[in-house]
C-alpha cells in the first residue's frame, strides 16, 4: 500500500510539473537552438580521417533531431570504413547533446562507443560552428561550415603551439532526409 501511495505521489508530481508554466528562459533556449536548426535531418557523405597508418576513407552519417520541445539537439554520428564494395565496418560512433543556457552559452556533451566522453564549448559562426578538444600535446579544433550548396563541411585540425595546424579529418555531407 505504501508503494501505491508513493507511485501515486510521483505521478501527481509529474502531472503538476507538466502543467506548470515554462520557466522564463525556456523560450530563450528554444530561440537560441533555432540558430542550429539547419542541422536537423539526416546527412551522409564521404569523409577521411588521418590514422597512424595513413588516411582512411569512411562513409559518415549524422542524424540530428530536436528534443525536449526544441531546447536541445540530439546528434548521432556513425562512420563506416569505405571500401570498393561500399560502406563496411563501423569505425566511429558517437552521440551528442547540444544545448544553450544563459549561464554557459552553447555546450555539447558527447560520448563515443569506446566510452570517451566530454563536454565542450560550441561557438557559433556566421555559417556554422567551432568546437575543440584539449589533448596532452595540443588541441584538436573542429570547424563546421554550411556551404552555399547546403552541405555540412566539417574539418578537424591538430594544433600545437609554434607549429602549423595538421589536418586530421574532413567530412562533406549532404542532406539525405529533412
Amino acid at each position: 500500500m505504501r508503494r501505491t501511495f508513493l507511485l501515486a505521489g510521483v505521478f501527481m508530481a509529474g502531472s503538476l510539473a507538466a502543467q506548470a508554466p515554462a520557466l522564463p528562459d525556456t523560450a530563450a533556449r528554444r530561440m537560441a537552438m533555432d540558430s542550429l536548426g539547419f542541422l536537423v535531418g539526416d546527412w551522409g557523405g564521404e569523409a577521411w580521417v588521418l590514422t597512424p597508418s595513413g588516411r582512411q576513407r569512411i562513409w559518415q552519417t549524422e542524424t540530428v533531431r530536436r528534443k525536449l520541445g526544441g531546447q536541445v539537439l540530439l546528434i548521432e554520428g556513425l562512420g563506416r570504413l569505405l571500401t570498393e564494395d561500399g560502406p563496411a565496418d563501423t569505425v566511429f560512433q558517437a552521440l551528442a547533446v547540444v544545448q544553450w543556457t544563459p549561464e554557459d552559452g552553447y555546450r555539447m556533451r558527447s560520448t563515443t562507443r569506446e566510452g570517451r566522453s566530454g563536454e565542450f564549448d560550441l561557438e557559433l559562426t556566421s555559417d556554422g560552428f567551432v568546437w575543440g578538444i584539449a589533448v596532452p600535446s595540443g588541441r584538436v579544433q573542429y570547424t563546421m561550415t554550411r556551404t552555399p550548396d547546403g552541405e555540412w563541411l566539417e574539418r578537424g585540425v591538430f594544433v600545437r603551439d609554434g607549429a602549423p595546424p595538421v589536418p586530421m579529418i574532413e567530412m562533406r555531407l549532404r542532406r539525405t532526409n529533412p
